[in-house]
């Protein structure tokens, strides 16, 4: 089960990490690198804390192997997850597209409303 959650972890992470870039080609297109900077960020930093919290379940696996002296079992659970972190960013290759569509709606936004909170508070969201 452990191992389940940080191959659907890693794949999340490297899908968000290869979506992320569309911020930038966003604020090409619509001509707002400073909102489209400001996307790419907050999409950068979720992805970076996502890696932290998901490098504690790792180790945990690794550990787990160490303690009970399995180690050479720990070998392909690391295949597996360089598996997992390709197929998210394959996933990640097909859904840039339409995350650039999405976030060049985004990066409108944020340049009107001027932060992200605002955006949430009055575009229907929290209301």
């Amino acid at each position: 089960m452990n191992l389940f959650i940080v191959l659907t972890v890693t794949a999340l992470i490297s899908a968000i990490e290869t979506v992320s870039y569309a911020a930038r080609l966003s604020g090409a297109r619509t001509q707002r690198i400073g909102a489209s900077t400001s996307l790419f960020n907050i999409l950068v930093v979720f992805s970076r804390f996502a890696v932290m919290a998901q490098l504690f379940l790792l180790a945990r696996i690794v550990d787990g192997a160490i303690k009970t002296g399995r180690i050479e079992e720990v070998i392909p659970q690391l295949h597996y997850v360089l598996f997992s972190m390709s197929a998210g960013i394959v996933v990640g290759m097909f859904l840039l597209p339409t995350v650039a569509r999405i976030l060049a709606i985004g990066t409108i936004k944020l340049d009107e409303h001027g932060s992200f909170p605002k955006i949430m508070m009055t575009e229907g969201v929290f209301r």
